[in-house]
């Protein structure tokens, strides 16, 4: 069967929701096909008692580094932006989120400030590779990190770009993580290739443990994460939201934008939670044209 017309299956089918197994077959091949390249040119640094795996590839002046979502594997997070990102005009860099892939042992040990620690361990390893400014792409907890980092290090960060990503959590929010807590209630492609690469109990236990961390946002710190910090952001920040969102409402990129001055908001008409996958080629369009425009 060719590529066309397994391409075709896999839009007509991801219209209804149909994750059969020919189009998962097709989707994880396309990745492992990325994935092999991406592992010639990884490196790694021991950091904060974990050793980083990292791919850097383009020697562009823009630098910019990428925060995976939860479970951060780039080889499926970020394959799309490792593969098609301008390499004249931009050095980009990606890690496996520590604690997971191949950025482990150790296992990561989830708490309530794991998304702050992230941002710190971005910052230092930034450091390391002499990068003393760039710009930051996240999504989802990614992008989360990501906030915390143009918070915190405002003198750091270039440009700003997250997507699928929250600044506070109330209780509507609880009850899709609450719901997303339940093996039953995952599917989808995304889920799937991470289960393919991590197993069954560990994606359960990690998954299901990043749930209950954004849950204790509301429980034990009335659903304060960043919101209040938002006007702390000095970069010009670019914010994606899909429609279709399951996983973050699409109230979170509205809010974002409202509270971040100087920044744009981008509402993906029926966009998902992984827009940069989904729609890659459109994505990597959008955001590189940001990056490369005049402050």
């Amino acid at each position: 069967m060719c590529y066309n017309h397994l391409k075709k299956l896999f839009i007509t089918q991801s219209k209804f929701g149909n994750y059969c197994t020919i189009r998962n077959k097709y989707l994880l091949a396309k990745v492992r096909g990325i994935q092999t390249n991406a592992d010639q040119r990884h490196n790694t640094i021991n950091l904060s008692g974990y050793p980083i795996r990292y791919v850097k590839v383009g020697q562009g002046p823009h630098v910019v580094f990428c925060l995976p979502g939860i479970l951060g594997n780039m080889k499926i997070h970020t394959v799309s932006q490792i593969q098609n990102f301008d390499r004249e005009k931009f050095t980009f860099v990606t890690w496996d989120q520590p604690g997971y892939a191949y950025s482990a042992p150790p296992e990561r040990n989830l708490n309530d400030n794991s998304l702050v620690e992230d941002a710190e361990i971005m910052i230092e390893f930034m450091k390391k590779l002499g990068f003393p400014k760039y710009s930051v792409m996240g999504w989802s907890g990614g992008g989360c990190s990501a906030l915390l980092a143009a918070i915190k290090h405002p003198e750091t960060i270039r440009k700003l770009v997250v997507w699928g990503t929250f600044a506070y959590v109330d209780e509507h929010d609880t009850k899709i993580y609450e719901y997303f807590q339940q093996r039953k209630n995952r599917g989808g492609k995304m889920m799937e290739m991470l289960v393919d690469e991590y197993g069954d109990e560990f994606f359960d236990k990690h998954f299901g443990g990043w749930m209950k961390v954004f849950s204790r946002i509301y429980t034990n710190h009335g659903g304060e994460f960043v919101s209040k910090s938002l006007d702390k952001i000095k970069c010009s920040t670019l914010i994606l939201h899909g429609s279709d969102d399951g996983l973050v409402s699409p109230k979170h990129g509205e809010y974002l934008n409202k509270n971040i001055k100087n920044s744009r908001l981008v509402k993906w008409e029926g966009g998902k939670h992984n827009l940069h996958l989904r729609y890659s080629d459109k994505f990597n369009r959008l955001v590189q044209d940001f990056l490369l425009e005049e402050q």
